[in-house]
């Protein structure tokens, strides 16, 4: 029987629904779906995990990532993902996919080392201080206008659109890093100068950013998920007078989404080879751009809210009318990625 380890955070959480605000999955329905798919399923928290006296290695193990500032508790999860991978657990998904996760620079070099040309026509400079960015703006490579968001967020919070050097402004502030004893520090400094010859002055805008290529008039963009087979897709118009989508509450389930927009998520989909992923998809006249992507943690809105999902069958795609329960599709996805990675 397969082994299958699932960690749940102090909370005793796994992955947040929308049932209600801070719902979790209902981690017995999860369980009994995935015993009916012949899994050994054993839950654990994260400090649960001992090193010196457990041996986890060829089990498959699915966890979660978090949203909290600073990725405080996140630094911690990474360090038990790690342990875990050393060991010889196969992670669902694998660790790089993790740390993808509410971090955009990373998200961009994943993209970038990939070179999946298709999923490159965003391309992303990264920097981790406003000091490297302020280069950027004078350097021949910089664009205008470019869209600037922090490493962490979600719900389009903290993206900026940088129309020319003049309109940076309001990325040093949202780049600040406020530490007030370190601040104290660098002020003593320049009366030290004489003890001090070398003495540069530390950045306290060291928020780390991605800038990225702005694509003028669109109305909106896809959320797309998908889980095995399904696809399920929401439609987002962007906000009154602003550029973003994301976050906008303006949403809607096309039941004819336009085919190129289905066969370019599942190639994304082939390509990274996961059981489950999320994408923000722009899609402009004739080519869709891959304008975010994550593997954990990701919202389930679109699955739960969804009136039906699309599935590829014979080479044309088909909408199946149904509401999915999150937990058997989750199950599902996971058992059909194990079967086919399998050793």
């Amino acid at each position: 029987m397969k082994k299958l380890l699932i960690l749940t955070d102090y909370r005793g959480q796994f992955w947040l629904t929308t049932r209600h605000k801070e719902a979790n999955f209902n981690l017995t329905a999860l369980k009994d779906h995935l015993e009916g798919f012949g899994f050994e399923v054993e839950f654990k928290t994260f400090p649960q995990i001992d090193f010196k006296r457990d041996d986890y290695r060829n089990w498959w193990v699915l966890y979660q990532s978090t949203e909290d500032p600073r990725l405080a508790y996140n630094d911690y999860i990474e360090d038990i993902l790690l342990g875990l991978k050393m060991q010889g657990a196969r992670l669902l998904p694998d660790f790089e996919f993790f740390r993808a996760h509410h971090n955009k620079v990373f998200m961009e070099i994943l993209r970038d080392v990939r070179g999946f040309k298709e999923m490159q026509t965003i391309h992303s400079h990264y920097f981790g201080t406003y000091e490297e960015y302020q280069k950027y703006l004078t350097a021949p490579e910089a664009e205008f206008p470019h869209v600037v968001k922090l490493g962490e967020g979600a719900q389009s919070k903290n993206v900026k659109l940088v129309r020319s050097p003049e309109d940076a402004g309001s990325v040093k502030s949202m780049m600040f890093l406020w530490e007030p004893v370190c601040w104290m520090k660098e002020k003593i400094k320049p009366f030290l100068k004489k003890r001090y010859p070398d003495f540069r002055t530390k950045s306290f805008h060291r928020r780390k950013i991605v800038a990225q290529n702005f694509i003028p008039g669109l109305t909106g963009d896809y959320k797309v998920l998908l889980f095995g087979e399904r696809v399920y897709v929401l439609r987002r118009d962007v906000r009154s007078n602003d550029f973003r989508a994301s976050g906008s509450g303006k949403f809607a389930f096309p039941e004819s989404p336009d085919v190129r927009l289905l066969e370019f998520a599942g190639k994304v989909f082939e390509h990274f080879r996961v059981p489950f992923l999320s994408l923000d998809i722009a899609f402009e006249r004739d080519t869709c751009h891959l304008i975010e992507f994550q593997f954990v943690t990701f919202g389930t809105y679109t699955l739960e809210k969804s009136p039906w999902y699309f599935t590829c069958r014979d080479g044309k795609w088909e909408k199946v009318t149904e509401r999915s329960d999150l937990e058997q599709v989750f199950a599902e996805s996971v058992a059909g990625y194990i079967s086919k990675n399998e050793d």
